[in-house]
């Protein structure tokens, strides 16, 4: 993460935080989101508050700057920004296109990803065997004597 990145996680963190806080002083509880993790043992109920579940999103939007950019424009035809939706059926094709241009977006990380996995495991492998060939010296067919 470079430097740009931590700033924006830091000023991202900070308004949702400044967000939330203000929620909590409205004397609102706190929401929290239920999930289940699979373990060994069975399944598990973990629980994430709003500000850890924001703080992690921040995070991985950080990650993917395109498609973050591609989220607040979503985001953007919602509040409609640019003035441009002015039926339903205006923001539902406006909204549509935006979904389709993040669900390729998204396509094209996931390939990237499993690629950059797919070449290294590769890689690794061939390693192990030129490993494996270099430290072998050998061995006599069976029936020969030295």
């Amino acid at each position: 993460m470079n430097c740009s990145e931590r700033v924006q996680l830091k000023v991202g963190l900070a308004i949702i935080r400044e967000s939330l806080q203000g929620n909590e002083k409205q004397g609102g509880p706190e929401v929290r989101q239920h999930r289940e993790k699979s373990s060994a043992e069975g399944t598990v109920a973990t629980f994430k508050s709003n500000r850890e579940r924001a703080e992690e999103l921040v995070e991985r939007l950080i990650r993917y700057p395109e498609l973050r950019d591609k989220m607040e424009e979503l985001l953007d035809v919602v509040d409609n920004k640019s003035g441009d939706a002015n039926k339903a059926d205006d923001a539902e094709d406006m909204i549509w296109e935006e979904l389709r241009q993040i669900g390729q977006r998204a396509m094209k990380e996931w390939a990237e990803r499993k690629q950059e996995r797919l070449v290294d495991e590769s890689e690794s492998r061939n390693e192990l065997s030129k490993k494996e060939k270099r430290g072998s010296i050998g061995s006599r067919r069976s029936g020969e004597s030295g």
